[in-house]
């Protein structure tokens, strides 16, 4: 995985030793390794202004540094169950953590907001006025979440398949889900089709969807 800062201050390079490798954007400039995970590092995210890093282990925690010191937010180092993903909201006042439970915690003073068993997740999102988190479940499902409360608002299982992937429209108010071989858009508010799904033949894991 591979995170930018803003305006190109830092890029996040991943590892497997439980360390996280951070240098400069430019090729040849120095970094130095978040080291503090007792286990492989499987994800990195950078809050939107670009003033902190999230990692989530395989050793059940998710951390908080400060980007430039390099240093444990000591008080938003929360242990939780098997993790496979965090990320910020949109605004960076929070932070999600998503693998057989899901946590919201306070990305300043690592304070749990809720935590609910959703179902095992492989992939989330922010909607993009961050009162929604969109979560893709081992099950093939789409689970859309309310971020105050933590309360699954709609979950989707679109008869053509499992969900492999999920693209906010820049209208904020609808998604497309790519499957093996479909495709379809949903609204984000009431989790209804917004019209039958389309074949496509390409394969990818990610993308990015224009209005």
């Amino acid at each position: 995985a591979r995170d930018g800062r803003p305006e190109g201050g830092r890029v996040a390079r991943g590892s497997g030793d439980g360390t996280r490798r951070v240098g400069g954007a430019v090729p040849g400039q120095g970094g130095a390794s978040l080291r503090g995970h007792g286990a492989r590092i499987v994800r990195t995210a950078l809050s939107p202004e670009g003033a902190r890093i999230a990692t989530a282990s395989y050793d059940r925690s998710v951390k908080l540094w400060d980007t430039d010191s390099l240093v444990i937010d000591s008080s938003s180092s929360a242990r939780v169950e098997t993790v496979w993903m965090a990320g910020f909201s949109p605004d960076g006042r929070h932070v999600a953590a998503s693998g057989r439970t899901t946590t919201l915690r306070s990305a300043d003073t690592g304070a749990l907001i809720w935590e609910r068993d959703l179902g095992s997740v492989i992939a989330q999102r922010f909607s993009t006025d961050g009162s929604k988190l969109i979560q893709n479940s081992v099950d093939g499902a789409v689970r859309i979440v309310d971020m105050a409360s933590g309360a699954p608002l709609h979950e989707i299982r679109p008869a053509d398949g499992i969900v492999r992937t999920v693209g906010l429209l820049d209208d904020g108010r609808s998604m497309v889900l790519y499957g093996e071989g479909w495709l379809g858009t949903w609204d984000l508010q009431t989790g209804r089709s917004l019209g039958p799904t389309r074949p496509h033949s390409w394969v990818t894991e990610s993308f990015v969807v224009r209005a």
